[in-house]
């Protein structure tokens, strides 16, 4: 099971260095301003993570899930994905939705396992840590590109992070299996999100989310 996690460690790295880039180039910014935007947006969220859980003394010991050197890469190699897609995609092109989406969506299931599976002040610990690492790598995008973040403007954000954190949480007491509460945490905050950005699109109110 250590080697999934890790492998969806990357795998979030390199979705949320994708959506950060994306949008730091529609925002204008140059190919080297996007891939450090990229990179560090990515790297954010296991950083949040693991910092957050040496604060626990009692599973100090137990913190190895955070693999610095292959998630820098997973981060690189997604920023410069990220750099190359908004240069062919049309704006007109709905992509930056999807891509925050899903980003957000593994970030926060895999946050929220990974707090509850090395027993971070139970489950309430275990969905608070989920919706910190899927939020930090959005806060800090938001506030490089001098905008109010999208946690506190947008709806079916914030509130799609904890509904999937606590799917997780749920499902984890339940015994349920690790890849199952990776489908239904992430089924939650990607369906909540884009539900939330077609609602916004319908009352009329321009936002890239």
């Amino acid at each position: 099971m250590y080697s999934s996690v890790v492998l969806l460690d990357y795998l979030s790295c390199a979705l949320l260095g994708l959506a950060a880039a994306f949008r730091g180039g529609r925002h204008g910014l140059p190919f080297t301003g996007v891939l450090i935007l990229g990179v560090a947006c990515a790297l954010c969220s296991p950083f949040a993570r693991t910092v957050a859980l040496l604060l626990s003394t009692h599973i100090m010991p137990r913190v190895d899930v955070f693999d610095a050197q292959g998630c820098m890469a997973a981060s690189f190699a997604g920023a410069y994905a990220g750099y190359l897609l908004q240069r062919h995609t049309s704006e007109k092109v709905p992509v930056f939705p999807v891509l925050e989406g899903v980003s957000l969506a593994l970030a926060t299931a895999l946050g929220t396992h990974v707090a509850l599976t090395l027993g971070l002040a139970g489950t309430v610990g275990g969905v608070l840590m989920g919706c910190l690492a899927g939020t930090a790598g959005g806060v800090l995008r938001d506030l490089c590109l001098a905008e109010r973040p999208a946690l506190l403007e947008v709806d079916f954000y914030g509130g799609a992070v904890a509904v999937g954190a606590m799917a997780v949480a749920g499902l984890y007491v339940l015994h349920v299996g690790f890849w199952g509460q990776m489908a239904a945490g992430c089924f939650c905050v990607l369906a909540l999100r884009l539900f939330g950005s077609r609602r916004m699109k319908r009352a009329g109110v321009f936002s890239e989310f």
